[in-house]
């Protein structure tokens, strides 16, 4: 209840959300629908499209981006022998036997053949 009238009231005295208390005070909203109206549903247009932009704004920051691709002809392809193509690099961390089982960083490339589509990895380090 106690978050419930804090909303409420944080709502009514909110200078730019003069539509909400003009429906409470008209009448449109009957008193006994407020305890049930959500936060979003009192909230002012400005303060929604403010938290819509404030959710895709979080959303994009979280969201798994693909890793950026650069060309290259420093790879040659195993299957049509071109030279053309693009990879990115990651790195891994790897349990290796050489090293005792001890965890090892590697880098890893992932190439594709811009001429067949053949795709494969490279890694570095012992692993």
């Amino acid at each position: 209840y106690g978050n419930q009238a804090r909303s409420l009231i944080f709502n009514l005295k909110d200078p730019a959300n003069h539509d909400f208390r003009v429906s409470v005070l008209s009448g449109t909203l009957e008193p006994k629908s407020l305890p049930q109206m959500s936060s979003e549903e009192m909230a002012s247009q400005a303060k929604t499209a403010q938290r819509a932009k404030m959710r895709k704004e979080s959303f994009e920051a979280t969201a798994l981006k693909p890793p950026e691709e650069s060309l290259t002809d420093r790879f040659t392809c195993d299957r049509c022998q071109g030279t053309e193509t693009s990879y990115s690099q990651s790195t891994a961390v790897e349990s290796c036997v050489r090293s005792g089982g001890e965890p090892v960083e590697t880098l890893v490339t992932f190439v594709t053949c811009m001429v067949c589509g053949h795709r494969w990895t490279q890694r570095s380090g012992f692993a």
